[in-house]
């Protein structure tokens, strides 16, 4: 054809034809590559979205399993310490109740003796008879003993009632200011069971209120303290020390320490990796090293472990104190 001119096309011509439809033809498989990566990008969202949904309701079924089987680990304990005291209240109720029986009976023959009149001098031998044959000065003696014996029983129960309900910080499930020292003591409270035949020193320093979520430290401390009892179970006796102080002026350092075996220097790069564990197959999930890492690290602190030199090994934990402005 001819162009409006009346000129002839020639080559140029042709050739810049060529040249536009091949870009034209460039520039269509271009928008069609970036829409259908688009629609790849829009597809491996929605992937990743459906994978990272998945990991989570994964993660929360491992936190809970490991909170499971943490709460199992020191419930019969808590049942062991709870039914001590109240067998022994059980006991003392059962023989003040015969003690009050063999009382209500002295004070009924007493009153006969009463009523009948007799002489003074053979009414005081009858009734210093009577007070031998119901032996009421051993009983009275023994009573003062038996409502010692309930009152400890329950005070007894009452400090585990507490200690119980400031390890769970069921009225506390948000950020709130805790009193480490108390915190953990509660805790190795909790654990008493577990550490019969432990020697477990405590060194609290003068330590702050620490503003964080009590329960979820309370776990970590019972994970590392139940951990430290494991670690010594193949011995007789052994030595756990918990220790707290300032570390700075903006942190609070916790200690674990046992003297134990110590950890492999091969494995204390993985000793919190989920599923890890040195324990035997069914003795452990794996999961509260690791749990217990990641509790710190959203309060932003830091959880290290380290062989001892004279033998063992040591958990430190570094918790932020709340500046007064945040």
């Amino acid at each position: 054809g001819r162009p409006l001119s009346g000129r002839l096309y020639g080559g140029d011509d042709r050739r810049l034809l060529l040249t536009l439809a091949n870009q034209g033809a460039v520039a269509i498989r271009n928008a069609l590559a970036v829409e259908q990566l688009r629609n790849w990008n829009r597809d491996l969202e929605a992937k990743v979205e459906a994978r990272t949904q998945e990991l989570r309701r994964t993660q929360a079924q491992l936190v809970h399993r490991e909170k499971m089987a943490s709460v199992g680990q020191f419930v019969a304990g808590i049942a062991h310490e709870l039914n001590n005291p109240l067998n022994f209240i059980q006991g003392n109720l059962y023989h003040l109740r015969e003690y009050v029986g063999t009382l209500t009976k002295a004070i009924e023959e007493y009153d006969a003796l009463v009523r009948s009149g007799g002489e003074a001098e053979r009414s005081a031998a009858e009734i210093d008879a009577l007070r031998e044959r119901l032996e009421l000065e051993l009983i009275l003696g023994d009573l003062t003993d038996v409502f010692e014996g309930c009152r400890e029983g329950l005070d007894r129960s009452t400090r585990l009632v507490k200690d119980l309900r400031t390890f769970s910080r069921l009225d506390q499930p948000d950020l709130s200011l805790v009193d480490l020292n108390d915190a953990i003591e509660s805790t190795i409270n909790l654990l008493r069971s577990k550490l019969i035949g432990i020697r477990v020193e405590k060194d609290y320093g003068d330590v702050p209120p620490v503003e964080c979520i009590g329960g979820q430290l309370n776990q970590v401390f019972m994970n590392l303290i139940a951990n430290a009892a494991d670690a010594l179970e193949e011995r007789e006796g052994g030595t756990i020390r918990v220790s707290t102080r300032r570390a700075g002026e903006d942190h609070v350092r916790i200690e674990v320490a046992d003297d134990g075996p110590g950890i492999d220097p091969e494995l204390v790069s993985k000793i919190f990796d989920p599923f890890f564990t040195t324990k035997e197959v069914g003795k452990g999930t794996g999961l509260g090293l690791s749990i217990s890492y990641a509790i710190v690290q959203r309060h932003g602190g830091t959880l290290e472990v380290e062989n001892r030199p004279d033998g063992g090994c040591c958990f430190a934990m570094e918790i932020r104190i709340a500046s007064a402005d945040e």
